[in-house]
């Protein structure tokens, strides 16, 4: 399975056919576009994904909307946790890090780690505890494209599953 695969298997696991919605972003000329696709239509994901990353910069929401909508208010849920390791010290930060992320992104200035839930979270949970808005509202990078979005070189996806959490495994910490 590609990284495109394994990342929208892992953000979308257990959302409904129906009524859930992954955001797509893009840079355009006049600032941002924006696209929507049902949570579990991952080919018309990747079409998106491969189009779009031909041409700018693409982000993808990493929790599923409950609607058609680009806010914090539209997530319900998330499916996995992340971290957006930007400096060589949160990398370092990363590698004594447990446990293990399920996968790890490399946005193009920097890597994204994420963490597969056994169970969805509320997104009140996975709010970020700095006090911002709840991380699940923002886009991040998706995994490979043919262009370098999200940064300035390509980016690679690497499953790190064998040595993180399952989702049929939950640990006590």
């Amino acid at each position: 399975m590609s990284g495109q695969g394994e990342f929208l298997d892992m953000v979308t696991a257990g959302e409904p056919q129906d009524g859930s919605w992954l955001e797509f972003r893009w840079k355009t000329p006049r600032g941002m576009g924006r696209a929507f696709a049902p949570s579990r239509a991952h080919r018309a994901a990747r079409s998106l994904i491969e189009a779009r990353g031909r041409e700018t910069d693409l982000y993808v929401g990493v929790a599923p909307r409950s609607r058609q909508e680009g806010t914090a208010a539209a997530v319900d849920h998330v499916h996995v946790l992340w971290a957006d390791l930007d400096d060589e010290a949160a990398s370092e930060a990363l590698a004594g890090f447990e446990p293990r992320p399920s996968m790890i992104v490399d946005s193009g200035g920097g890597r994204h780690a994420y963490w597969a839930l056994a169970e969805p979270l509320p997104a009140r949970w996975a709010s970020r505890r700095t006090g911002g808005s709840p991380a699940s509202s923002e886009p991040t990078c998706a995994p490979p494209t043919p262009r370098a979005s999200c940064g300035r070189r390509p980016r690679s996806a690497t499953s790190t599953a064998s040595r993180g959490p399952s989702r049929s495994s939950t640990s006590s910490r």
